[in-house]
């Protein structure tokens, strides 16, 4: 279980590295962009699963480092999907059904960042 300590701050502090205002904040007014917005969503829902994750190795149930990281893992991946899932949905809309180009998705992956 050496492990686990590092893994639970390492996903929530990688949250931390990509924020847009450097860390420990909300998003600035000027950067409202769906990656900002995905970054600091994920963020917060890695701080809840951590949380999460803390309170049942604290009551015992996850009683294995096996079962703690196959926990953590399911319920990262189910933060990054929910964080994910705005920017997914407009990238199926804009690029879906043989709409897909390479100019289309450059055009899409700009917007996603902002430019």
């Amino acid at each position: 279980m050496k492990w686990l300590l590092p893994a639970i701050l390492m996903m929530v502090g990688g949250g931390f590295l990509v924020l847009p205002d450097g860390g420990g904040g909300r998003i600035k007014p000027a950067d409202q962009s769906p990656l900002a917005v995905a970054c600091v969503t994920y963020r917060d829902l890695l701080t809840t699963v951590a949380t999460t994750a803390i309170g049942k190795l604290e009551a015992g149930e996850l009683a294995t480092d096996i079962a703690a990281r196959d926990w953590i893992e399911a319920a990262r991946k189910e933060a990054q999907r929910t964080a994910w899932r705005k920017i997914a949905e407009r990238d199926q809309e804009k690029l879906g059904g043989g709409k897909w180009s390479t100019a289309e998705h450059a055009a899409t992956l700009r917007e996603m960042i902002g430019e």
